[in-house]
């Protein structure tokens, strides 16, 4: 039971620490990174700005993007959903997201990466400062902070940013680890073998209700979201060898209980 950590201490932030962002937006959430995002960003920052979306096109302009939002959604199409309509205020912070995303994408995402998940824009980065000095030049001229602001997410100590730099998860779990099936075709000899050698060490792991059923699942070859829990770290070796291609990810659990 190898994978079971403790976090002795984990001292919160203080007032201090978080002045930057209560001055920008007093409302503005902030939150524990409790793992390396990407495996590498344990800082992000999200705003929220409808048609967010729009930037991932940055060749079209924005007037034709505009006009295909405005498309009418025949038979109540999903997609009425998602294309609500930026304001001009929007539109404006949109532009001005432009020169940035070109030049986080120029910079091969070195310290700041750019997620789109329309009307949330996320940016991660690998210091804290990366992320203030983009606030202070998204906000320079005159965008209300408030309006768009979401979220930080920071380190709460630096004992916890250590040991998520081991690659650890911060969870309290009655499990040491969660193990992540790789997406994809397995033939039903390797399926049946994974559930009975997971069957095999019962107390060792907890294997979801859905994994059960799509690996126990007599048509269709394809394993999708599956996963499972474990204390003991030579559980994954052990599925190496019924197939190298199984496991996707190991998140490593570390408790921050005292």
């Amino acid at each position: 039971m190898q994978y079971k950590k403790t976090l002795s201490s984990c001292q919160k932030l203080t007032a201090m620490d978080t002045l930057f962002w209560k001055q920008l937006d007093p409302d503005i959430q902030v939150k524990e990174s409790k793992q390396l995002l990407y495996g590498k960003y344990a800082y992000r920052l999200v705003l929220t700005c409808t048609g967010g979306a729009m930037l991932r096109y940055p060749d079209t302009p924005f007037d034709k993007q505009l006009d295909w939002r405005r498309q009418v959604n025949y038979g109540g199409s999903w997609r009425s959903s998602r294309m609500a309509m930026p304001s001009d205020q929007q539109l404006s912070m949109l532009q001005s997201l432009l020169p940035i995303r070109a030049e986080i994408i120029e910079q091969n995402e070195v310290t700041l990466k750019m997620r789109i998940e329309d009307p949330y824009i996320q940016f991660y980065s690998t210091d804290e400062k990366h992320l203030q000095d983009l606030a202070t030049r998204i906000f320079v001229n005159g965008h209300e902070p408030s309006d768009y602001l979401v979220s930080i997410t920071v380190p709460f100590s630096q004992e916890g940013m250590d040991i998520i730099s081991q690659g650890y998860v911060l969870k309290d779990s009655q499990h040491g680890c969660k193990i992540h099936i790789r997406d994809g075709r397995y033939n039903q000899e390797t399926r049946t073998a994974l559930i009975k050698y997971l069957d095999s060490v019962e107390g060792a792991v907890t294997v979801p209700t859905n994994t059960r059923k799509i690996l126990e699942r007599p048509q269709g070859d394809y394993i999708w979201g599956a996963y499972f829990y474990s204390n003991d770290d030579k559980i994954p070796m052990m599925i190496h060898l019924i197939d190298p291609r199984l496991i996707r990810t190991v998140e490593r659990y570390h408790s921050t209980a005292k």
